[in-house]
């Protein structure tokens, strides 16, 4: 090979380590270091469910603190509806305990829970890409 083909090919190379390195510095934040703000904590009962429909969420307050749960069914991911203290897939039936544990129909494990907390200020959040391997509640 003569010397302007590997120029002209070292110069090709170079600009295409720039471009990508470029498209690299666009993408957006990693989800895991944002977390999402669902509101003040004076939006929970007492005790039991609220759904957050916008995040597809909903938190579970206990005597022992709070737990975010994913409200999207473990079948084929429909959005799941409250029906009194348990969540229901409309979809095929499938029947969650508030605390995500599958109760009957096809979903064929228990819903996630996410990573959350609560803010100096009492504002709940969440981490939407952080999945607890097992239910942690929070406590407040």
């Amino acid at each position: 090979m003569n010397r302007r083909p590997f120029v002209q090919a070292l110069a090709w190379t170079a600009c295409g380590s720039c471009l990508g390195l470029g498209a690299l510095s666009l993408r957006p934040l990693e989800r895991a270091l944002v977390p999402v703000l669902l509101g003040d904590l004076s939006l929970l009962p007492r005790t039991g469910l609220r759904l957050f429909p916008a995040h597809q969420v909903a938190v579970v307050r206990t005597d022992g603190g709070f737990g975010v749960l994913s409200t999207r069914c473990t079948h084929l991911g429909c959005a799941l509806r409250l029906r009194g203290h348990e969540l229901v897939c409309p979809c095929h039936g499938g029947l969650f305990s508030q605390d995500g544990a599958v109760i009957a129909g096809p979903p064929p494990a228990p819903l996630p829970w996410f990573e959350g907390g609560v803010t100096p200020d009492r504002k709940l959040f969440f981490y939407p890409s952080r999945p607890l391997a097992e239910r942690r509640l929070v406590q407040v």
